[in-house]
């Protein structure tokens, strides 16, 4: 091997060293997803007893839709206080 070959094939094992880290450096960084949390009450548990139960499940499910249409998915529902506990990625 030549000087002038020594050279282009230590450049190329330079670059592909540093492509490989900045590979590797991008794909930790995708991985590591960050979460914003909320969590919101169950509409007329507390404020309206007198709403029939069909009237609270629509407004619950329509409360849900709009959450999730915002990107916000339920991750847990506590029945006895009404609180529902929703994420999204940030």
């Amino acid at each position: 091997m030549t000087g002038r070959n020594v050279l282009i094939a230590g450049l190329l094992l330079v670059l592909t060293a540093a492509v490989l880290v900045e590979h590797t450096r991008t794909s930790q960084a995708a991985a590591r997803t960050s979460w914003e949390y909320r969590m919101v009450k169950e509409p007329g548990v507390l404020e309206v007893k007198s709403l029939a139960v069909s009237d609270l499940m629509q407004a619950n499910e329509r409360m849900l839709n709009d959450l999730g249409s915002d990107g916000w998915e339920l991750v847990s529902h506590e029945p006895n206080t009404g609180i529902y506990i929703l994420k999204r990625q940030r």
